[in-house]
């Protein structure tokens, strides 16, 4: 609950704010581990939308499968031919990019012609990649995503009603995110390493 109005909220509006779309429409994102990615798998789900997420480990694939994701994959070279397989070659429509790199690059390449790839985030330090002829031929947009724009931070209704959804998927157990620690106040040098090894990681007040 303490993360409730960052990683859900972000998902939300990365959803419904940035491409019109309608149900069974396709959405790809990679970081499917990741807060933001969960919560995206789970509004996806609570929207009608249909979802595919790239991960970068195998064993990833069956726990976020379990979570509602309908396609999960591992990114890498074959993973465009892949997207494709396992939507039925489904023109999608939006592209969710947390990583940057290659990985850009691969959500990418996976979108139809006149659709749009948001960043919210970039994991890996590396700048968001495109090839020049998806956005030549493609008509292909990138834009970029922050929960504190003034758009989305002064649309009080939108958000409320987006924290009341992600309430709900909480309590019924559609929407979890691992934590990996927890930390008192005393212990943020700790807490902080231990973050920037991976995983969501908490401060409690004492």
């Amino acid at each position: 609950m303490s993360m409730l109005r960052i990683n859900p909220l972000t998902a939300a509006l990365l959803l419904t704010e940035y491409v019109e779309l309608g149900k069974d429409d396709w959405v790809i994102q990679n970081a499917g581990n990741s807060g933001v990615g969960r919560s995206v798998i789970a509004f996806a789900k609570e929207f009608g939308l249909r979802s595919v997420s790239l991960v970068r480990r195998p064993e990833l694939v069956d726990e976020l499968k379990s979570a509602g994701a309908d396609v999960v994959l591992v990114d890498g070279p074959d993973v465009v031919k892949q997207v494709a397989a396992a939507t039925g070659k489904a023109k999608i429509k939006l592209g969710i990019d947390g990583v940057g790199g290659e990985s850009s690059h691969s959500v990418a390449s996976c979108l139809a012609s006149n659709t749009k790839m948001v960043v919210y985030g970039g994991v890996s330090g590396k700048p968001a990649a495109m090839s020049p002829l998806n956005i030549i031929f493609k008509q292909m947009t990138l834009e970029g995503f922050w929960l504190g724009f003034p758009r989305f931070r002064d649309a009080h209704e939108k958000l409320a009603a987006h924290t009341r959804t992600a309430e709900r998927l909480i309590a019924e157990g559609k929407l979890h995110v691992p934590v990996a620690g927890v930390y008192s106040l005393e212990q943020a040098t700790q807490a902080m390493a231990h973050a920037q090894k991976g995983g969501k990681v908490l401060l409690k007040p004492n």
